[in-house]
């Protein structure tokens, strides 16, 4: 009846505004590092150690780069994103402006997913991301379930299950990339900096945005601005 008929409305918001936005990263991402695996499939057949491991950092580098700007800039301008983007639809953007907040934080994770598969076939181990997909997908099949089940959670539980699922498949992939490697993945610079830059940008710029706003009023200008600051900062 009319709760099946507003679950569905709740749903077609979510995969229609937010889940394009979530996918837009991990294209992004995969086209800039992917590249970088023939050189790391020439260092496996060399057996050469230390440019195996250049290759996997300079690689979970660059998708750092690319992804953690994006998760941020979701986290902190999901409404205004969506407003640009939907301006014709005021209900279902205030509907989904927090499901994308939390999404967001999937962003950087679900590209990382993309790069940890395509490395560990560069190894020879085609099964191990089947393995991790697996337990990734059974976890977000029963969180989504029991979370989407709960009143106070509701639809939110999509992009929490979703999180748990990208975290599920890093943990089982990297674990697994960290044995074929002896030397250890530069976490830091790999991945701390990137998010610490992509914070602080998007953090300063969110700051800015809402004083200007405050004084001149929200609108799509003002959202580009914040973006293009945020963007300038990060660089």
């Amino acid at each position: 009846g009319s709760l099946s008929s507003e679950a569905f409305s709740v749903y077609g918001s979510y995969t229609t505004l937010c889940l394009p936005l979530f996918s837009l990263a991990p294209t992004l991402a995969s086209s800039v590092s992917m590249p970088i695996l023939p050189r790391l499939g020439k260092a496996i057949a060399d057996r050469d150690i230390q440019a195996q491991t250049d290759a996997v950092n300079e690689g979970l580098c660059l998708t750092s780069l690319i992804s953690m700007p994006v998760s941020a800039g979701l986290a902190l301008y999901s409404k205004e994103i969506l407003t640009l983007l939907f301006k014709n639809q005021p209900e279902a953007i205030e509907l989904c402006a927090p499901l994308l907040t939390v999404l967001s934080f999937s962003v950087g994770l679900s590209c990382l997913v993309t790069y940890s598969n395509a490395v560990l076939q560069a190894y020879g181990h085609p099964s191990i991301p089947l393995l991790s997909m697996g337990v990734g997908a059974i976890v977000k099949i029963v969180l989504a379930y029991f979370l989407i089940g709960n009143e106070s959670i509701n639809i939110m539980g999509a992009p929490i299950s979703t999180f748990f699922c990208d975290l599920v498949i890093n943990l089982i992939s990297f674990a697994c990339i960290c044995r074929c490697i002896p030397k250890k993945i530069a976490v830091g610079k790999t991945l701390v900096l990137p998010f610490a830059s992509a914070v602080i940008s998007v953090g300063v710029s969110k700051i800015a945005y809402g004083a200007v706003t405050a004084r001149y009023g929200e609108g799509n200008l003002m959202t580009a601005v914040g973006i293009c600051i945020a963007a300038l900062l990060y660089c």
